[in-house]
């Protein structure tokens, strides 16, 4: 079948209603949440330049569209940087699927961005299908992130995980395409009121120097990024301009664990999906820094105190041995889910994927943090 495809135009107000609808039509929710998160992602984002939105039309309907953003990345050791677009959202309406519509619109964005001089594109948290197709058209792989899990008691009867038990690798969609989840949800709490219990319950458990909070503190956080960047690790460019945006995401929740000793020397930041019913009870930690290792075993132990239903994960490339070792003293397991990080040479002729000097697919020149993902 034939699709026209084209580039965004200049009405963005538009576009951001057709991806908006694409999305309420693959996931089953509100347009207006939608809406709010595709102006956090395309608009309210701090771009270097705008983004770009590609559209594949059946005749006067959209059915599918690739977003991506232009990111900042650096090397403190060469005092270098270097700018790449990550995709954001590849959308294809489930009845569209398997019709050969991921080819052409991929090969037309992937020609118009040859045009453009655009030389590498970054994907951090593709599906497994789309991993899949990705690296048998061109991708390569950077990491295969292993997750740590811990996974908590559960207080009575959950009523979404012996859905997903039951309906097997079918469960989202079961949940998605049917109200089944809403219906499931009804008297459980969804993770926004988890991770408001998280927070209401949980500073009176705190040492004095650990402290919760429902909200970001931005230029603390880039002081403390910008003062332990790794030499020899490619790292996002995180000033406090992007923390102000990123940490307002619609469709999720964070909480914030801050360890000071007159001045910030660390913070964990927890994630919940608050949308997604395979994400009920689920909290990932998109964030660890801190000035020593044992400033992030103490920002890890404070959370496992507070946390007592559901489960933590944490991508496995974020920790060093030691931090390791102690995840696993304290009942994470590394669980059979891996998160695929890759990256795509648009001009044919490079051959070799390199910033000064380092190797692009080369998992040990990244410093990998979930933080990095885009979490919809």
């Amino acid at each position: 079948m034939k699709y026209t495809i084209s580039k965004h135009s200049e009405d963005f107000e538009e576009q951001i209603d057709q991806i908006a609808r694409l999305k309420t039509l693959n996931w089953g929710l509100d347009f207006e949440v939608f809406k709010s998160y595709v102006k956090w992602n395309y608009i309210e984002r701090p771009h270097t330049k705008p983004p770009l939105i590609y559209f594949a039309r059946a005749g006067d309907e959209t059915v599918a569209m690739a977003g991506l953003y232009e990111t900042t990345w650096q090397l403190k050791s060469a005092a270098a940087s270097f700018n790449a677009l990550c995709i954001a959202d590849l959308l294809i309406r489930q009845e569209y699927r398997g019709k050969g519509i991921y080819k052409q619109l991929t090969n037309y964005y992937k020609n118009d961005l040859d045009k453009m001089g655009v030389e590498y594109i970054f994907s951090f948290n593709p599906t497994p299908l789309t991993t899949a197709i990705s690296l048998s058209t061109g991708w390569k792989s950077i990491a295969e992130n292993n997750i740590m899990k811990k996974q908590f008691l559960k207080r009575g009867f959950d009523a979404i995980a012996f859905a997903r038990k039951l309906a097997g690798p079918y469960a989202g969609k079961l949940l998605r395409r049917t109200g089944i989840g809403t219906i499931l949800r009804r008297g459980q709490k969804d993770n926004s009121q988890r991770m408001d219990t998280i927070y209401h319950s949980g500073s009176t458990q705190l040492p004095d120097r650990i402290s919760l909070d429902d909200k970001p503190r931005p230029a603390e956080m880039a002081l403390l990024v910008d003062s332990i960047l790794p030499d020899n690790k490619i790292t996002l460019v995180r000033d406090e301009s992007y923390f102000h945006w990123r940490y307002n995401n619609p469709l999720s929740k964070y909480l914030f664990l801050y360890c000071y000793d007159e001045s910030m020397k660390g913070y964990l930041v927890l994630q919940s999906f608050i949308y997604s019913p395979e994400s009920i009870g689920s909290h990932n930690i998109f964030e660890l820094q801190a000035t020593d290792p044992s400033i992030k075993i103490e920002l890890l132990n404070a959370l496992i105190s507070i946390v007592n239903s559901g489960s933590i994960s944490i991508w496995a490339s974020m920790l060093d041995k030691d931090i390791y070792d102690y995840l696993a003293s304290q009942g994470f397991k590394e669980s059979d889910y891996t998160q695929t990080v890759m990256i795509w040479a648009i001009n044919k002729h490079i051959h070799n994927m390199e910033f000064q000097g380092l190797n692009l697919a080369d998992e040990k020149n990244w410093d990998l943090q979930m933080i990095y993902m885009h979490d919809h």
